[in-house]
């Protein structure tokens, strides 16, 4: 209940968007750079390393048909690596 009502406050804001239909959030890119920038370096290693585990977790196969859906979640794993 508190997570909804969190997740509807942001959303008030444009800070954070679900998406119900596909299970998903996302986080407005000025949120995330202030996260990031204030990440010490092991907090971002282990989003970073958390990450990859997600996106590991949810590809799909390899194959002609499923290159939009790689597309649309190989890119959070673009944006969370470690420069």
């Amino acid at each position: 209940m508190e997570l909804d009502e969190a997740i509807a406050s942001l959303g008030t804001y444009s800070l954070l968007r679900r998406d119900a239909s596909e299970k998903t959030l996302s986080v407005h890119k000025l949120v995330q750079a202030v996260l990031r920038d204030q990440m010490d370096e092991a907090s971002s290693q282990l989003w970073a390393e958390r990450t990859a585990k997600g996106v590991n977790g949810v590809l799909p196969p390899v194959e002609h048909g499923a290159w939009a859906r790689w597309e649309r979640i190989l890119v959070h794993a673009q944006v969370s690596r470690i420069d």
